[in-house]
């Protein structure tokens, strides 16, 4: 296994999981997208979070997402979409009780 997958392992073993989404605490959801970015994944979208109780589904609160652009490098793809994902959720990380659902892939190659 290569040192981005134990990376990517690590990262959705730390997340909390709804049906087939993996989320963060708001307050960690910067530094979980630079890492998913730094393993190569691009970032497709993010979603802002808020449960009720510990067993309920989530209540979104906002939603942004992003697509990879096929006229530029893909390290630049997942770069720029990092960066605007981290910017859509900027003003809600140190909000204790919001979570950061993430959705990335592998981009084209």
């Amino acid at each position: 296994m290569s040192t981005d997958s134990r990376s990517l392992q690590t990262l959705l073993r730390s997340a909390r999981k709804v049906g087939s989404e993996y989320c963060w605490p708001a307050t960690e959801a910067e530094s979980v997208i630079r890492s998913l970015a730094s393993t190569g994944q691009l970032i497709l979208g993010v979603e802002l979070w808020e449960f009720d109780s510990p067993t309920a589904q989530p209540r979104v609160l906002g939603w942004s997402e992003y697509e990879g652009d096929s006229g530029m490098s893909v390290e630049d793809s997942v770069a720029i979409a990092a960066d605007q994902a981290i910017e859509a959720i900027w003003g809600h990380t140190g909000d204790l009780n919001l979570w950061v659902s993430i959705t990335f892939g592998s981009p084209r190659q």
